[in-house]
């Protein structure tokens, strides 16, 4: 098949003349020459366009990789405010027990000077009584 048709195209070109030949090589060379440009031209484009794409998809990557990060971070700040909620509870239970100690102290300390005022007036009245005995055993002699 491939005879043939060499053979056809030289049948083709028998019947043109030198300058027809040469006119119809310039051509093909231009149209070849266009073609490696248009070739070249595409090849760039599309090594333009993969690296473009290759470009896009190390970001893709990127930000899963960000987005793992910060979804774990998210969590470490969830467990953190949590952290917190409880620690917040245990001091306001520890700052609940502080005012209750404050209080038992005061307490303490009313209960202790009202010690010392009836310790003061049981020594009035022992020596009231004191004097009473004295002034009985006086008036007695």
């Amino acid at each position: 098949m491939q005879l043939m048709s060499q053979v056809s195209q030289e049948d083709a070109l028998a019947g043109l003349s030198e300058d027809e030949l040469k006119s119809q090589n310039n051509k093909l060379r231009q149209a070849i020459s266009t073609l490696t440009l248009n070739f070249e031209v595409e090849k760039q484009r599309i090594a333009t366009a993969l690296a473009e794409a290759q470009k896009r998809a190390r970001m893709v990557d990127e930000y899963e990789k960000k987005l793992e990060e910060m979804d774990f971070l998210l969590e470490e700040v969830e467990n953190k405010e949590q952290e917190r909620a409880e620690m917040e509870a245990r001091l306001d239970e520890c700052l609940e027990f502080e005012k209750m100690v404050e209080e038992m102290a005061e307490e303490i300390i009313r209960k202790e000077d009202e010690n010392e005022q009836l310790m003061e007036r049981i020594k009035e009245v022992e020596e009231t009584l004191a004097m009473q005995e004295e002034i009985s055993e006086n008036l007695e002699e």
